[in-house]
């Protein structure tokens, strides 16, 4: 299960000392994938839907069940940001006014929800060794704020690769992309 799980995600003979945190943790698979890769450690689940959190706090952990961040993953700034969840479970992030999805208004809920930054999960978590983040389009600014964190993997758009690589690279990280994921590691 576990290498199924993170076989695309994570390069275990990078992961230095740390916390370990996963950020758009969604139902879980990935954070209990990284809860049995590495037992002895602190595992962040960062999770803003309210239907996911709900189901992140009722899951059966197989070890031990993840510290929780109810929050967005932020560059840096807002206190809270709108959220428009469609009842399929996905949400995408809308900065400024709500916009219609595909599904319509009708299968959707609006609210808002806490924010995170880079600066503030290394405060929160100390040292990360490893942060994997799922990050909307446009998210690339997110990725200019990574510095201090020893290795990444980002979930992300494939057209967005050539610029997240450069982003990543300028910042000192040898960058690989694993079946459209980028792994970033120094």
């Amino acid at each position: 299960m576990k290498e199924i799980a993170l076989k695309h995600y994570i390069i275990p003979e990078k992961i230095g000392d740390g916390a370990i945190v996963d950020v758009g943790a969604c139902m879980g698979i990935v954070t209990q994938a990284l809860i049995e890769m590495f037992p002895d450690r602190l595992v962040y689940a960062v999770e803003p839907s309210h239907r996911c959190q709900k189901i992140l706090r009722e899951r059966e952990w197989s070890i031990h069940p993840p510290s929780m961040i109810n929050a967005a993953l932020v560059a840096s700034g807002n206190k809270e940001v709108a959220f428009v969840e469609q009842q399929g479970g996905k949400w995408t992030k809308e900065r400024g006014h709500i916009k219609g999805t595909r599904a319509g208004l009708e299968n959707t809920i609006t609210y808002k929800s806490a924010v995170v930054s880079i600066e503030r999960l290394l405060h929160l978590c100390g040292k990360i060794a490893y942060l994997k983040m799922s990050i909307p389009q446009g998210g690339l600014d997110i990725l200019r704020t990574v510095r201090g964190v020893g290795q990444l993997s980002v979930e992300m758009n494939p057209k967005y690769h050539k610029e997240a690589i450069e982003i990543l690279s300028n910042q000192g990280y040898c960058v690989v992309v694993i079946n459209k994921d980028v792994v970033a590691y120094v």
